[in-house]
């Protein structure tokens, strides 16, 4: 069969696919990614791989949104109207299609008798979640506010291209029209509203197993004491919260200390701005974060979707500082299940962190609780798991 995946161009929805794909091909699929590498060559580079055929909607592919200018975060909603539309031209070509749910207007292909899959690559979303995020005070957030533009570039773009939408706005259109099939990248136990979704939304768990390659190398050797990991992602730090003070109040509290802390500052933060860093601390730009979550005791983390996933596939409990988007959710669902804490970036001390983090390591009942998880999850065996849905689903479409 022939399958087209239809990616958002950011990391942290292009990750959760890549396991499945791999699938299959091994198994004699042929199967496209499309996706942009405009923001982040490393997209490009982690669907290198043998047999599939990787549609980049770049610069070049964006005649007719631009007037003759670099894309850059502002135009996140052109780029994804671009790959849209891309991808409703090449989908006559393919079995199936699997669509993040943010190229909601793929939902019409199954106008035209082709085999839809919609992907979540975080937890699925419904009215309840949309009307906390985008209506309530989390809207005001930067990265919520940023998204809600993003999700009217969308609407509008792609209307000027012939999609037809039933309904006057993208919040409509994506809880409106439900697919008929549902594929969601995380457990059922982490699953916000989760007696809201029925057997049509299928829970695969995570491939934290995932790695992107990373030029740097880390000494875990060299490292003393318990491992303690930080890392806020890359998206905030690109709308603008970079949380550099957070750090840098991090690293006076750790400094010279029996721990060892590894710190991922993000992707635009210049290294250079931290002086005399203490010896027990490790300051990169960028880590592939499931190597270092097999040393860590404690990962202190933004809260995507992705970095709790992963933390729970290690087996790591949490400290989750949310910023925006699904990050407070997120946190409120490591706390609900008692996999580590939740610490309100307002009312953030590193004396504060400190005791959260003296508490987890001493917590059975945390740390039993995020191991046990963590088994449901690896006997679930996320990617062969989604790719035998895929199949299935598909197989059954074909033959009605």
């Amino acid at each position: 069969m022939k399958f087209l995946v239809v990616n958002m161009p950011c990391m942290g929805c292009n990750i959760p696919t890549v396991g499945f794909v791999k699938q299959l091909v091994q198994r004699g699929h042929e199967v496209a990614v499309t996706s942009s590498s405009i923001g982040d060559s490393r997209i490009k580079a982690m669907f290198d791989i043998p047999g599939v055929k990787f549609i980049d909607v770049n610069s070049d592919s964006l005649d007719g949104y631009f007037d003759g200018r670099e894309c850059g975060i502002n135009d996140d909603g052109m780029n994804i109207a671009a790959i849209t539309m891309n991808a409703i031209n090449e989908a006559p070509k393919y079995d199936a299609v699997i669509y993040d749910y943010y190229t909601f207007p793929l939902y019409y292909l199954k106008d035209r008798n082709i085999c839809t899959i919609r992907f979540f690559p975080n937890f699925a979303f419904n009215q309840k979640l949309s009307d906390r995020l985008f209506r309530g005070e989390e809207s005001k957030l930067i990265q919520n506010a940023h998204l809600i533009k993003i999700s009217d570039d969308i609407f509008r773009e792609v209307g000027k291209r012939g999609i037809d939408f039933k309904y006057s706005c993208i919040d409509e259109e994506i809880m409106n029209n439900v697919a008929d099939y549902n594929i969601v990248h995380t457990l059922r136990e982490l699953q916000p509203y989760t007696e809201d979704f029925d057997d049509s939304y299928q829970f695969v768990g995570s491939n934290g197993s995932v790695t992107i390659n990373s030029v740097c190398t880390i000494p875990f050797d060299k490292m003393k004491g318990k491992i303690l990991y930080i890392s806020f992602g890359t998206i905030v730090s690109q709308i603008g919260d970079c949380r550099r003070e957070i750090i840098k109040s991090i690293i006076r509290e750790y400094a010279n200390t029996e721990y060892s802390l590894i710190i991922s500052v993000g992707l635009l933060i210049n290294l250079n701005e931290f002086e005399n860093v203490p010896k027990n601390i490790y300051l990169y730009n960028f880590v592939p974060q499931g190597e270092v979550l097999k040393h860590a005791s404690v990962f202190v983390t933004h809260g995507g979707a992705n970095s709790i996933n992963e933390s729970v596939y290690y087996g790591v409990p949490m400290i989750v500082i949310p910023g925006s988007f699904d990050q407070i959710i997120n946190a409120e669902m490591v706390e609900k299940r008692q996999l580590g804490y939740m610490l309100d970036e307002q009312d953030f001390t590193s004396s504060k962190l400190r005791e959260m983090i003296d508490s987890v390591l001493d917590d059975v009942m945390i740390n039993n609780n995020v191991k046990s998880m963590q088994k449901e999850m690896l006997d679930m065996n996320c990617d062969e798991m989604t790719a035998d849905l895929i199949e299935k689903y598909t197989r059954e479409y074909l033959e009605r």
